[in-house]
């Protein structure tokens, strides 16, 4: 079995055992947080900015949510036709996900 060289030195290919020695090197790469020109367009109508402060709209009832204020915390894709955000309040230990029709600036 043949190896070859290349032009830094690296050896690759199969050892006189038989065991392949490949020389690619793995890149690690985060592919869920590349964004596409489309998906960095979404994002640039979002009526309120990450870091601002709102408030629920409509009954809190429904969603079990804490009243008060809530921080943007992330701007997300559009889903089902409206923009969405990634929420949080002093007052719960976790974050939410809402419609922007779900929320008004304080």
């Amino acid at each position: 079995m043949e190896a070859w060289v290349s032009k830094n030195g690296v050896v690759a290919g199969y050892d006189t055992v038989g065991n392949y020695h490949g020389t690619r090197k793995r890149r690690r790469t985060n592919h869920h947080m590349r964004r596409t020109a489309d998906q960095n367009q979404e994002l640039a109508h979002h009526r309120f900015p990450p870091g601002n402060k709102v408030r629920l709209n409509g009954p809190r009832h429904c969603t079990n949510a804490a009243s008060g204020v809530y921080d943007i915390v992330r701007l997300l894709p559009e889903r089902d036709g409206e923009l969405q955000y990634w929420i949080k309040s002093d007052l719960e230990g976790y974050h939410r996900v809402v419609r922007e029709s779900q929320i008004a600036k304080v």
